[in-house]
């Protein structure tokens, strides 16, 4: 006969603990299960006379979402910013100033170039009335800060693109000059520099510097080259009437006061061919009497 297993049998306070658990677990429904009896028992919505109201119910499943819903809403209108109307208090004002982020005076707007530029005089003189506007207006320094930083770098842009194009005229334009020129380039250049070096009035000399509206330099435009080689230039004798600058003139004088040392005026010697011809050719450089571009092949 084969033995039998035997089993310990729980205590039984044990078992009796296992049982009453199990019979919470059944009997206790799910909060979920909950709801749902409850709604099915009780129709909530009949108790709302108000036909809107009924309407807005409709989106709820239960009470307790529509509460859910009522929670948010108002955790939402709490941390809104509320304009103040117009029996609002000092008080309540500078809250909402501040709750913008307006600064509480206008040294409190810190506004910085965008990263790698810097101020000019021009922007630090436009930035103090930029600041007392946005703070009459209440405008955050934050977006001060964003609006001068994207002006500063559209500026920029705009000014990159400006050099570009200036730079692009002016490479145009003296190539232009130069193929008109041909083999008379280098005598014409010479020309306008020299007459621009023998220039003495200040004045005109600022305002061969001065600029003209994306083209540059007036000294450098082609139609003042032009003109400069143009005025340089006797239709009757056939000279370019050149006068030397400053440095140029204090050592032709110089050379002359030795030739005259050398020979006195009322002097035999002075009177020689060679030694007049030796004057004449340092007065024609000091006052600027020499051939002209192109007079080498024009007829006698």
């Amino acid at each position: 006969m084969d033995e039998e297993e035997i089993v310990a049998a729980p205590p039984e306070e044990e078992a009796s603990g296992e049982i009453e658990e199990i019979a919470k677990e059944e009997a206790a429904p799910s909060q979920e299960a909950f709801e749902e009896s409850y709604n099915e028992a009780i129709d909530w919505r009949s108790t709302i006379t108000d036909e809107k109201l009924h309407a807005q119910s409709e989106r709820f499943a239960s009470p307790q979402e529509m509460l859910k819903a009522i929670n948010k809403l108002q955790g939402d209108v709490s941390s809104r910013i509320k304009t103040p109307g117009e029996d609002a208090s000092d008080e309540d004002i500078e809250k909402f100033r501040a709750a913008l982020g307006v600064p509480e005076t206008v040294e409190g707007y810190e506004v910085k170039p965008p990263e790698g530029t810097e101020f000019t005089e021009v922007d630090e003189l436009l930035l103090e009335p930029l600041k007392n506007i946005a703070f009459e207006r209440g405008i955050s320094a934050d977006a001060l800060q964003g609006l001068v930083q994207e002006f500063m770098t559209f500026q920029s842009a705009l000014q990159e693109d400006a050099l570009q194009q200036l730079d692009d005229f002016q490479k145009q334009s003296l190539n232009d000059l130069h193929t008109e020129w041909g083999s008379e380039r280098e005598k014409n250049t010479n020309i306008v520099t020299q007459m621009v070096a023998g220039f003495t009035d200040d004045s005109l000399k600022d305002l061969m510097e001065a600029t003209v509206e994306g083209q540059g330099r007036l000294g450098d435009h082609p139609a003042m080259m032009r003109f400069l080689v143009q005025i340089g230039r006797t239709t009757q004798e056939g000279e370019v009437l050149i006068g030397a600058s400053p440095t140029q003139r204090a050592d032709i004088q110089t050379q002359i006061t030795e030739l005259e040392g050398k020979y006195p005026i009322g002097t035999e010697a002075y009177a020689t061919p060679a030694v007049q011809a030796q004057f004449t050719a340092l007065y024609d450089r000091l006052h600027g009497k020499t051939p002209i571009v192109g007079a080498e092949g024009r007829a006698a």
